[in-house]
């Protein structure tokens, strides 16, 4: 299934993001965040694709809605073909639009 490829390709990206703990953050910050040793880009980015997971969580959207059409409403294949791209593009556009978004948020946070 397409959708859980789209899901598990996000979960893995984020989970690789999480992965570097507190490293990237700003090295100037490492008396009072233990291991920083990055710098403002290396946080943002970090921030990026772990707000990026949330594309994840749209995808489990999609799938929830794709089995109740499959299974409740009874949709065949070439009703399914017609919103599959939409089924798609919903997690992948919000998602990039949460990450993309967040980026001047990171300073706010005190982080970056």
């Amino acid at each position: 299934q397409q959708l859980v490829v789209g899901m598990a390709i996000f979960d893995l990206v984020t989970a690789i993001a999480w992965c570097f703990a507190t490293a990237p953050i700003d090295k100037d910050r490492a008396d009072y965040i233990y291991g920083a040793k990055g710098n403002e880009a290396t946080c943002k980015t970090q921030g990026f694709f772990i707000q990026l997971g949330f594309a994840s969580v749209f995808y489990n959207v999609s799938l929830a809605l794709y089995y109740v059409l499959v299974v409740k409403y009874d949709w065949k294949d070439f009703q399914l073909q017609k919103i599959t791209r939409y089924l798609h593009a919903a997690p992948i556009v919000f998602g990039f639009g949460l990450a993309f978004g967040g980026i001047p948020m990171y300073d706010i946070m005190g982080y970056g």
